[in-house]
This record gives structure tokens, sequence and C-alpha cells, in this order.
């Protein structure tokens, strides 16, 4: 692919990856860029495309609050593993995207549409867990 992943290179190489500085924040920048853009040089040996990364970090989302909804210590910590995954692949798709000059506006969508199915799955594993009659029996009585 061409791709030069010696240390001087691969410093420079990382940051023409990372989007605006202005967007970019503190945990971003030190833990999911660096991450991200391993799993990035990753992906791109395997020849995946930015949407397949897309899709693989939606499905470690969903799977993260499937996890959140149980009442068990072990599957919730489970849970936030593969939330942080989720997180770091959802960095890797743009990354790759930058890496291997794969940027497109439909890319783009379906980038959004994966993060925004991750986190509906993460919110409805956590929102799952409520107990609503408990709830609503103590704001009667």
């Amino acid at each position: 692919m061409g791709i030069d992943l010696t240390p001087s290179a691969a410093s420079s190489a990382s940051e023409a990856t990372y989007k605006s500085r202005e967007v970019e924040g503190w945990i971003d920048i030190h833990f999911y860029r660096k991450i991200g853009f391993r799993l990035a040089n990753f992906f791109a040996r395997l020849e995946m495309t930015p949407a397949a990364v897309s899709v693989f970090g939606c499905l470690f989302g969903v799977a993260a609050g499937h996890l959140y909804y149980y009442h068990n210590l072990g599957a919730n910590i489970a849970g936030m593993a593969l939330h942080v995954g989720a997180n770091a692949l959802d960095n890797a798709d743009g990354q790759l995207a930058r890496l291997t000059n794969r940027k497109s506006r439909t890319g783009r969508v379906i980038d959004m549409s994966m993060c925004c199915a991750g986190k509906a799955g993460q919110a409805a594993g956590l929102d799952g867990d409520c107990d609503c009659d408990v709830y609503c029996s103590r704001k009667r009585g």
C-alpha cells in the first residue's frame, strides 16, 4: 500500500490523519488517536474499507450496550471494554480514510450512521437496566 511506518514518518503520518486541532479533545489526541492510527495501519494492510471498520465499530457498540443491560459486574466491565473498542474503531475509520485517501461524502454518512446506531444500542442497554416500576412506585408512595 506504500505506507512508510519508520518512527520519524509514523509520527508525522499519524498527525496527518488527525482532524483539525479545534475538534480534538485531550483523550482523543493522547489515547484514541494513537490507538486509531495503529488500527488504521492494520486495516490498511488488510485492505479493509473505512466503511467496513465503521460497521465493525457499530457492532462493538451494540454489543457493549447489550452487556450494559445485565446486573453483572463482569458483563458490565466487558461492555465498557467493548465501548472503548467502539470508540477506537470510530477513530480508526476516519484515520483509515485519510491515510488511504478514501474520503467521501458517502463514507461520512456511513460513519455517522454506524456511530449513531452503536450509541443507540448502548443507550438501549443502559435504559433497559432501569426498573421503572420501582421508580414509579416510589414517586407515588
